[in-house]
């Protein structure tokens, strides 16, 4: 009950254009949007704030209320609720750049964010910090070409000029159906540990073909399959956003 009425008050003032802005904050928005994060995380509330605010917008709506698009102010209140949850990772000494990391990937499950820092942070910072920078280097890498291939991800084997396509496909393929059951189990760096598996063989491709092939077919086979990857690494975190 605490996280509806919170949410309705915070909602419905966004809604009309009482957004918080530097020390303004007359109805303290900011101190109950960080009560509810505060909720979801001392209760391990599996819930999206995205359905929290649908469902909050959808009672708006059907009263007839506000003055905003619901697009709008569910787009402003994603930005307020992760400067709350960028907060909570400060608070927990998370490193500024695996802040910045993680939140890039999105915050819509607040307990996973954390969970995702927390494993990011431990495996960028602790002993094994110099086999894992390779992989956050390769991961960047990957999410930035793979960017040049829109939305496809419709990946042909007979396509595969190289061994080295089918050897990182099929390691995707094993990794990818791990990074899942682990992240749906908020086991965050199980996740971390089966995405940082592609890096050896995402090596070995990026040795091994020029991912640009003249010929169209394989040029874009090359950046499907790198858009699969891209799609697990940019679900974890923005790799290309954590300090060298």
């Amino acid at each position: 009950m605490g996280i509806a009425d919170k949410l309705d008050t915070i909602v419905g003032c966004f809604l009309i254009g009482i957004i918080p802005t530097g020390s303004q904050d007359p109805y303290a928005l900011r101190r109950q949007a960080a009560g509810i994060v505060s909720t979801l995380l001392a209760h391990g509330l599996e819930l999206k704030l995205s359905d929290l605010f649908k469902l909050s917008l959808d009672v708006y709506a059907a009263a007839g209320l506000g003055k905003r698009e619901a697009f709008e102010v569910s787009r402003d209140l994603s930005e307020f609720f992760a400067l709350r949850v960028k907060n909570v990772l400060t608070e927990q000494q998370i490193r500024y750049d695996v802040t910045d990391a993680v939140l890039g990937a999105g915050c819509d499950d607040v307990r996973r964010t954390v969970l995702r820092a927390q494993a990011l942070q431990a495996a960028a910072g602790g002993d094994d910090r110099e086999t894992f920078r390779p992989a956050a280097e390769a991961f960047g890498r990957v999410a930035n070409l793979a960017a040049k291939g829109g939305d496809s991800r419709q990946v042909d084997a007979s396509l595969f000029a190289d061994p080295a396509e089918g050897a990182l496909y099929e390691a995707w393929m094993n990794a990818h159906g791990k990074i899942l059951t682990a992240t749906a189990e908020a086991r965050l760096s199980e996740a971390l540990s089966a995405l940082s598996a592609l890096s050896g063989p995402i090596a070995a491709f990026f040795e091994a073909v020029m991912v640009m092939a003249d010929d169209e077919a394989i040029r874009r086979n090359r950046l499907a399959l790198l858009g699969l990857i891209a799609d697990d690494v940019r679900g974890f975190a923005d790799f290309a956003k954590l300090a060298g």
